[in-house]
């Protein structure tokens, strides 16, 4: 039977960041084949996420500029593998949030009434959104239908957005599949509209 895994980068980098793993396509093609199991035969890896935000914004306390450029290979390089394809979504910068160690002083001059220091742009961290990923997700897995290329779908994700893409795949008589990953399990939402669990046991 083939098999095809959906990986939503934002969901398996947040749980990697956690476990102090080195995010690279090794480690996210080495989970990919950790889900495939005896009799399956692995068809595609398709990976979704952003490439890291370019652009020129307002700093949120000196009005200053900042300019974000950092160059990030991990996709072109993840692309290049053999059964990889990455899809690109867009990364939207929302704004700024108050850094927890502002916060946690702040509370501590409020608790001790003392006087709080002044506000600086350090005290703020950029906060991003990724738009786009959940529905390029749902449409491969749809057209992956369409075309009956896998008959089982694995799916790494937190997203129930993809609630109705699961749905409408499983009315068509293809099977999905959750992943438990060590530190991060299918949450309720999502079990309810999946086949399968599979189980990621260690990193």
């Amino acid at each position: 039977m083939n098999v095809a895994v959906f990986i939503d980068g934002g969901h398996l980098r947040v749980c990697a960041k956690k476990a102090h793993k080195q995010y690279d396509p090794a480690f996210i093609v080495n989970v990919a084949n950790s889900c495939v199991v005896a009799g399956e035969k692995l068809f595609r890896i398709l990976y979704y996420d952003c490439d890291p935000y370019t652009g020129t914004v307002q700093l949120p306390v000196s009005n200053g500029q900042k300019t974000f450029n950092a160059p990030n290979n991990l996709l072109d390089d993840l692309g290049a593998l053999e059964y990889v394809a990455v899809r690109r979504g867009i990364l939207k910068f929302r704004g700024w949030d108050r850094t927890p160690a502002s916060l946690k002083a702040a509370k501590t001059a409020a608790d001790t009434g003392a006087v709080a220091p002044p506000l600086a742009d350090h005290d703020f961290k950029a906060r991003f959104e990724q738009k786009g990923v959940d529905l390029r997700i749902g449409l491969d897995m749809v057209t992956m239908a369409n075309t009956g290329a896998a008959q089982l779908m694995i799916v790494i994700t937190g997203d129930t957005d993809l609630i109705p893409a699961f749905k409408l795949v499983r009315a068509r008589g293809f099977q999905v599949a959750g992943v438990n990953l060590p530190n991060s399990q299918i949450i309720h939402e999502l079990r309810q509209h999946l086949d399968l669990f599979r189980t990621v046991a260690a990193w």
